[in-house]
């Protein structure tokens, strides 16, 4: 679609009446369905459900075998991995295993900026789609993906959904980045229906107190069985939920593209009395990981090779933390070799899984590798989300460092709060970044999003190769 026409349609959507907007929702659906779930989706969905259960060892036979053709394609169409592995002095037909993967240097998103004309192989493809991954420095990555790719990681969310008996016609509510309607819009509806397929399609940008009632009336009269997008999103429908007695019960809630906190879990599950299933992807189409019935996430060894790499540069052990470097095996219109993705995950000192199916297993993932906060002390504290767990009267919060000597806790409040409440975040504070950094508490009546609809639960200012510098000294 040219931008032109892109421009005009959107212009349309905006000024339509919420009727018009429904129908440009539910035709947009309609065309999409083969771009979708066409050929490829179903040979990949088939061969997904026929391989879910093999071993391991089985799985790390087909998964080298892809690595293998992905790494030929890509130096032999891209000029860019020909340059890398001339410099590295690697010769692609010899490597031989995993670990020969380890001779080329990772890929860093600046390296992507710098360099994706050369990366792309999109002159090889009638049809690529564009992508804008979210950026955490403000500069998102710009890349394409093979329809087929595309098609790929949609057969790989229908899985987490077949095993609850689901599918991609099954009554949803979404609740992600979807620009469903203006931002400065004060009334409802916040949300669009797709009719064609039985879906809604929430705004999170409106998500304000004052806005949660008209929500949870439109939830409560939908029904949806699943209620699926950003946990930070969902977890305000739930606080919502039990505020106002809705008892909106769906069957099933699927979270991604955020950290899934403890806190929030736990508010959701108690809410909606429903176990949250979390999937977690990228934009990237180079890695995913679903959480399965018995809530152990896989790592899905057939849909790229993922290296878990600890601060050292050497493989994790399971219960370290470790950065995701992944190489997805379907994107070959712009191949990711050793793609350091910017996300962190622990992987699991158990290997095996009681619901039988295969696939490394993580205890968990972090989020974003800037995801932490620096003390005066040249601490890194990461994993802050049991500060505000179970205090009485917190409905949302966000802690933001712009100085090494402070950091900032934003608090949005309700009637329930009061002063033991702050103490006891402070008390949780204290545990975990000590006492030597100053702690100002803000009370706000909103936190915004960011520019994808998305929450940032720490929000880091700090210059980290200014304080890196500071401790070589």
């Amino acid at each position: 679609m040219n931008k032109l026409k892109k421009n005009i349609l959107n212009f349309l959507y905006v000024n339509f009446p919420p009727i018009g907007k429904n129908t440009m929702a539910s035709l947009y659906s309609y065309i999409m369905e083969y771009k979708r779930f066409g050929k490829f989706f179903k040979q990949s969905f088939s061969e997904i459900k026929k391989t879910e259960f093999f071993s391991n060892e089985m799985l790390q036979e087909i998964q080298f075998s892809r690595l293998k053709s992905f790494i030929d394609y890509a130096f032999k169409n891209s000029s860019y991995y020909q340059k890398i592995f001339r410099e590295n002095n690697v010769n692609p037909n010899l490597i031989n295993s995993f670990s020969d993967l380890k001779k080329l240097p990772i890929l860093t998103k600046e390296d992507i900026r710098q360099n994706a004309e050369k990366i792309s192989c999109k002159k090889f493809f009638k049809k690529t789609i564009d992508v804008k991954t979210s950026g955490t420095t403000g500069k998102p990555l710009k890349l394409v993906i093979t329809e087929d790719s595309f098609q790929l990681d949609q057969a790989y969310q229908q899985l987490l959904y077949s095993w609850y008996g689901f599918n991609k016609k099954t009554k949803m509510a979404k609740c992600a980045g979807q620009a469903v309607t203006p931002i400065e819009k004060n009334k409802p509806p916040f949300w669009v229906t797709d009719f064609y397929n039985n879906n809604i399609y929430l705004s999170s940008y409106h998500l304000t107190e004052n806005n949660l009632r008209f929500y949870i009336n439109k939830l409560k009269n939908f029904c949806p069985e699943i209620i699926e997008g950003y946990p930070s999103s969902i977890y305000l429908l739930a606080l919502a939920n039990n505020k106002f007695q809705a008892q909106i019960r769906p069957k099933f809630i699927r979270t991604g593209s955020e950290t899934l906190l403890d806190h929030h879990r736990n508010v959701i599950e108690e809410s909606f009395r429903c176990n949250i299933h979390n999937y977690y992807g990228s934009g990237e189409n180079c890695v995913t990981a679903i959480e399965c019935p018995k809530g152990k996430m896989h790592l899905q060894m057939l849909y790229g090779y993922t290296e878990l790499i600890n601060n050292e540069g050497k493989d994790a052990k399971p219960g370290e933390v470790a950065k995701i470097i992944a190489t997805g095996f379907s994107n070959y219109a712009f191949p990711l070799i050793r793609y350091d993705i910017g996300d962190l995950a622990i992987l699991s000192d158990v290997q095996t899984c009681d619901c039988g199916r295969g696939g490394i297993l993580l205890d968990n993932i972090l989020g974003r590798d800037d995801d932490y906060l620096l003390t005066p002390e040249y601490r890194i504290v990461r994993r802050l989300g049991h500060i505000f767990n179970n205090i009485e009267g917190v409905i949302n919060a966000q802690i933001i460092q712009d100085d090494i000597e402070e950091v900032i806790f934003k608090i949005v409040k309700d009637h329930n709060y009061n002063n033991e409440s702050e103490i006891q975040v402070l008390k949780n504070a204290r545990e975990r970044i000590g006492r030597e950094i100053n702690i100002r508490i803000l009370y706000v009546n909103d936190i915004p999003r960011q520019k994808n609809g998305k929450f940032k639960y720490i929000v880091s200012n700090i210059d980290k190769e200014l304080f890196g510098e500071k401790l070589k000294k």
